[in-house]
């Protein structure tokens, strides 16, 4: 589980730090690459990756995953990408919780 954010803010980390998040790489202007990397560390492809974003700069790598979700308020062009699950809840409000939930659920992680 990681974090790959072009924010960096104080409250990003400690939330990572509580969740002990295994990859935390705040002001990330180059997020598919970044993926990139944690993939070949991981030994897994893009394709085996789920990602939830909800802005421009998540549309590059939303293209390469194999799982994508936005939050109910993400911009439009994210909410229109082919193959978005697009969640109920908004960012902030509870959006993670819910792709985790339906992923667990669905078997495509756990």
């Amino acid at each position: 589980v990681g974090f790959i954010t072009s924010e960096s803010r104080a409250l990003n980390q400690r939330r990572a730090d509580k969740l002990k998040i295994d990859f935390y790489y705040p002001g990330e202007n180059e997020k598919l690459k970044r993926a990139q990397e944690v993939c070949q560390k991981m030994g897994i492809t893009l394709q085996q990756v789920a990602y939830i974003g909800d802005d421009r700069n998540d549309l590059e790598l939303l293209n390469a995953v194999g799982f994508k979700a936005c939050p109910r308020n993400a911009r439009p062009e994210i909410k229109n990408l082919k193959g978005m699950y697009q969640l109920c809840h908004k960012g902030g409000e509870g959006a993670v919780r819910e792709w985790i939930d339906l992923l667990l659920l669905s078997g495509k992680i756990g």
